[in-house]
């Protein structure tokens, strides 16, 4: 028993420095962003490959769930040819930096202020998105309450489209999702893209509670 205990002793010790130092650091992100930022901060910038559709707004997003996709690219789990050449000259504490960054920024209206999207198709999408229980992860209208999952409201409804697509065509790899798709329409897809959209902007961001509520 007591070698045991000591070996438990041994590997707490070994685990929480490591932590420690690979906590992501936002200014180090800022640096390191810079090659994200030639797509991901210029506002109508379209992937054009394998269908054309807007890249996702990242400002704000969880920092655990940008590092988790970082590491997709890299293992070429999803299909953008260019998000993997990037991921995989990352080291692992680049991604944490490069998240930890993200997560930082404050939440903006994307929305274009010319949207004819009715409140009927808003509805229907959300009927859809509770028929296949998304929201058991990622929260009643698109905000999760597990930094483990992506938020989705007020994500592009092009990129949520075309993401969809990607996992019902098995060329985005995630089990979970690839199942609950796989079935699901082009109009239901749609439908459901458009709900997410319309949803209120940001995400549930610690650092900024402080300033919301002055």
């Amino acid at each position: 028993m007591k070698s045991w205990q000591s070996l438990a002793t041994i590997i707490i010790g070994c685990i929480i420095p490591y932590v420690a130092q690979s906590a992501g650091n936002a200014q180090a992100g800022f640096v390191k962003s810079q090659m994200c930022q030639g797509c991901h901060n210029i506002t109508g910038y379209h992937y054009n490959f394998p269908r054309r559709y807007s890249v996702p707004y990242l400002g704000g997003q969880f920092a655990k769930y940008i590092e988790s996709a970082l590491k997709s690219y890299a293992g070429k789990q999803r299909p953008t040819k260019s998000m993997i050449v990037a991921a995989m000259s990352l080291s692992q504490q680049d991604m944490q930096d490069i998240a930890a960054y993200y997560q930082a920024q404050k939440k903006v209206d994307i929305q274009p202020p010319t949207d004819n999207t009715s409140g009927i198709e808003i509805a229907k999408g959300y009927s859809i998105y509770k028929k296949l229980a998304c929201a058991s992860c990622h929260g009643e209208v698109g905000t999760p309450s597990s930094d483990e999952y992506p938020v989705l409201a007020h994500q592009r409804q092009d990129y949520l489209e075309s993401a969809l697509l990607d996992y019902r065509s098995k060329i985005r790899k995630n089990v979970i999702m690839q199942s609950l798709v796989s079935k699901v329409t082009d109009e239901e897809i749609h439908l459901m893209a458009s709900f997410l959209s319309h949803q209120k902007p940001g995400v549930f961001n610690p650092n900024h509670l402080e300033e919301e509520d002055s």
